[in-house]
Parts: C-alpha cells; structure tokens; sequence
C-alpha cells in the first residue's frame, strides 16, 4: 500500500508519491514543477481539467492533441523519477466517445507507463455516471475518485455502496480519497457523512490487491 499527495507547496514525509499537476503545462514548466520539489518522489502525472492556468481556462477536451505533449513530458520526467503513470480526466461527451478517449490513452501508453482513466460527477462529462464507471472498470485500468463517485451517485449511499460492489477492482490502479484544495468534493469526508472505513473494506474485500492512496 503506498500513499500519495496533491501538489501542495510541501511534501510530506508519510507520502510515497506525488500527484503532479500538471494541467496546461508545457514541457518546461512540467520539469521546473518537478523540480521546485527539490525531492527525488515517484509521480503520478494529473493531467488537464477544466482550469484556470497562468490566466488562461484549460479544459479536457484538448485530449487528442495534449497526447503528444505528456508523452514528451513523461520520457523527459523518467529522466528525473519514476513516473508511476499518469490520470487522464475524460472530456465532454460532445467532443470525445468513449472509444475515442481509450485509444488516446494507447497512444500515451506507447511510452511505457499506465495510463489510468479517472471517474467523473459532472453528467456533461464522459465517465460521469455510474453505470460508465462499471462498465469502463471492466475496460481500461482507471483512477477511482471516491468524492466524485459519490457526487455522481446523486450523494445517494444505496447508490453509492451498489456501485462501489459492481466495479471491477482490479483494473483499479489508484484511489482518489480527498481533495484537500476543493471543499466541495472534500466535505463529505471531513462531515464524517462517508464511512471510509467501511469503503475501504469493501473495496479490499473485492480487489484483493494493494493500492495507490491519494489524499
């Protein structure tokens, strides 16, 4: 079991990797983030979402030509880290299918790390719902966001718990427990409202397999 942290001005030394943001960042800035740590830290790269970067909105539906961008991010960062692998947030429905989004993350794949796909809560969005969560698990390996699945499920905990029962848990490669910089998401974890005790059990009981923790 390894657990890793958001990209906050500080690491701490309890994480084992590092989320590293890198939404709307060119080659030069992913290294001079990196960098900024001054800690050699095993990544997972968090790649683009709907973001204000450097005064300018970044949005997931870029994908396709952000491809060729994180696969020269991810072969300069090898030189530095291990790169664990790297999230890719799926884009509106409008612009990408389903389909379309796995072969990108193929193509990323080519440079030799996992490519995990992350669950969404906004219905605009691929990946939002969670009949998409369980039928994307059984796919492609994926990032499982817990906040965002619950929001997904309409904060409903049968919904929640049924759906949590259904994934298919090892093409789970990362847990997504908190996000420390967004109360919205986080909230339902600092109300005590989700039981992540009795999640964890479940989802252990179903997976069988170590995990990465992000907080």
């Amino acid at each position: 079991m390894k657990f890793g942290q958001m990209s906050l001005k500080k690491i701490s030394d309890k994480a084992d990797y590092l989320q590293l943001d890198i939404c709307g960042l060119s080659l030069e800035e992913a290294i001079e983030r990196y960098n900024s740590y001054g800690k050699n830290i095993p990544i997972i790269l968090h790649g683009d979402w709907y973001k204000k970067v450097n005064g300018i909105y970044q949005n997931e539906d870029n994908l396709k030509l952000r491809a060729s961008e994180y696969k020269k991010i991810i072969c300069e960062l090898k030189k530095h880290t291990e790169v664990l692998g790297i999230t890719i947030h799926p884009p509106k429905r409008k612009k990408y299918s389903i389909e379309e989004i796995i072969s990108v993350c193929e193509d990323i794949k080519s440079v030799g790390v996992d490519v995990f796909i992350e669950n969404r809560s906004d219905s605009r969005l691929n990946i939002s719902n969670p009949l998409e969560v369980i039928e994307l698990s059984n796919k492609h390996i994926m990032t499982i966001d817990i906040p965002q699945l619950y929001i997904a499920c309409g904060y409903n905990k049968e919904t929640f718990l049924d759906t949590l029962n259904s994934i298919n848990w090892s093409n789970v490669q990362e847990l997504h427990l908190s996000n420390v910089k967004n109360k919205r998401v986080a909230v339902k974890l600092e109300c005590g409202e989700l039981d992540y005790i009795k999640i964890l059990k479940i989802i252990q009981s179903k997976a069988k397999k170590s995990f990465l923790y992000n907080f």
